[in-house]
């Protein structure tokens, strides 16, 4: 039950935009991962996506499960979803994960982590094909800045305390 409340609260959050995305126990693993390379694909294809993992705890066990969004349709595991990582004295560790891109657009690995009965879970952004900037509508005045860059002046009203 734990696991499917934090699945829920993890997709929540994934279609929030907030990315990479992590999620921790109120008393999480010490062990963090983040993508090497391998995350951006120009089109639909096979890519090998390489993971750090890195503890500050030194030589340490952490089991591994890997997971996408099978709703999205977007991004299939080809490797095995379950793996134990040893890491270096350093605590540093890599793995590679064989991940197949079915359409562009924005997905997730999702990556959960436990070790010594502490769990963590992360989502990598996988970017397939080019990123599509989503303009929200909102009552702001869209603007450019003077160095280029897009901006929104939003309405406020001064009140005083």
């Amino acid at each position: 039950m734990k696991w499917k409340l934090k699945a829920a609260a993890l997709w929540i959050a994934c279609i929030s935009g907030y990315t990479p995305l992590t999620v921790a126990t109120p008393t999480h693993a010490p062990v963090d991962v983040h993508a090497l390379s391998g995350n951006h694909l120009k089109k639909a294809g096979t890519t090998a996506l390489e993971l750090e993992f890195k503890t500050t705890r030194g030589k340490q066990t952490v089991d591994v499960m890997y997971t996408v969004d099978e709703g999205d349709k977007g991004l299939a595991l080809e490797s095995s979803d379950k793996t134990r990582i040893v890491t270096q004295q350093n605590g540093a560790a890599t793995d590679t994960v064989r991940l197949r891109a079915l359409r562009p657009g924005r997905f997730y690995l999702n990556v959960f982590m436990t070790m010594n009965d502490q769990s963590h879970v992360v989502s990598i952004p996988v970017q397939i094909g080019p990123e599509r900037m989503t303009r929200r509508s909102s009552m702001g005045v869209q603007s450019v800045d003077s160095k280029g860059q897009a901006i929104e002046i939003l309405p406020a009203q001064e009140t005083a305390r």
